[in-house]
């Protein structure tokens, strides 16, 4: 018998209504798997695992994603074949539904690795997609609560500004989104969207779209991160668990070795799941919680942990 399998995440941090994300992870892995389970290919499998969450308001991803300083709305998105080590993301993108579709042209149709702002509009406007408001009203009165309110903190500096900000109200990275998946022949995929932090400088990207970093696969893992992005790049987290099951641990070891190096080097919080070629999962994080689904050929219905 062939083996296939998928895991999800919803990221981490604090999450507000715990049903919500549960069942919005729950959801995105059933129609992975679907894929799977009907011999499709591991791309189509986190693609549309990531679609789902990202049409879902409650995640920080594509409808519903954070909000900037200036009330915008900027998404980073990546994919990743670890067979092929082909890689493709768009970042500080504004509008466009699903970025993680367009970060999948930029890895099939490009010799390019990353687009961003301007650049990836256009080529995302030539590939057929178009522009909507991603805007949700329950994004919109948080970003106006906090302007309200708290007028007297952004006469400080701008980056104590927005960790103070995360902290009072548990805005943070969480709600980023990814998957992972291995399909019947074997290949093994991530994939990572996210509107990156509440209130983050225009212009600014996380690990999302940075290969190693919010999402790697190699031919014999496969891993998709969530957290404060600065940290996560700073230890290149994806691949240091991708590398580390490589060495011969398990996903669930290589996550928890992850998530205690990033908080020994950097002091930042983060989550990250893996899956393995021979179908082993594992995720870890230093979060309140992090919303995690998985299944894969055997099982009767799909698990969900962390939250």
């Amino acid at each position: 018998m062939k083996n296939f399998g998928i895991i999800v995440h919803g990221g981490a941090g604090k999450h507000i209504n715990k049903n919500q994300a549960k069942e919005g992870v729950k959801v995105a892995c059933e129609r992975g798997y679907e894929i799977l389970k009907s011999g499709g290919n591991a791309v189509d499998a986190v693609c549309a695992a990531i679609v789902e969450m990202e049409n879902n308001p409650y995640f920080n991803a594509g409808f519903g994603a954070a909000l900037t300083a200036t009330g915008g709305v900027e998404l980073d998105a990546s994919i990743m074949d670890g067979k092929t080590l082909r890689f493709g993301a768009v970042a500080a993108i504004s509008n466009f539904k699903n970025p993680i579709l367009i970060a999948r042209k930029v890895m099939e149709r490009t010799d390019h690795v990353l687009l961003v702002g301007k650049g990836a509009e256009e080529f995302a406007l030539l590939e057929g997609f178009k522009k909507v408001n991603l805007v949700s009203e329950e994004r919109l009165k948080l970003y106006f609560k906090i302007l309200d309110g708290e007028k007297e903190e952004f006469k400080k500096e701008m980056s104590k500004t927005l960790k103070w900000i995360r902290e009072k109200y548990g805005i943070f990275a969480g709600s980023t989104v990814g998957a992972c998946a291995v399909d019947e022949s074997g290949n093994i995929v991530s994939g990572t969207s996210t509107g990156g932090i509440f209130f983050k400088l225009d212009g600014r990207v996380g690990d999302t779209p940075c290969p190693g970093c919010g999402t790697y696969a190699n031919y014999a893992c496969a891993a998709s991160a969530t957290g404060l992005g600065e940290a996560i790049m700073r230890v290149t987290l994806t691949k240091f668990v991708c590398d580390k099951v490589i060495e011969g641990i398990s996903p669930y070891e290589a996550c928890r070795k992850g998530i205690e190096n990033l908080e020994k080097l950097t002091g930042g919080k983060a989550g990250v799941i893996a899956i393995s070629t021979n179908l082993e999962f594992g995720y870890y994080m230093n979060t309140d919680s992090m919303p995690v689904a998985f299944i894969r050929n055997g099982y009767k219905k799909v698990k969900i942990e962390g939250i």
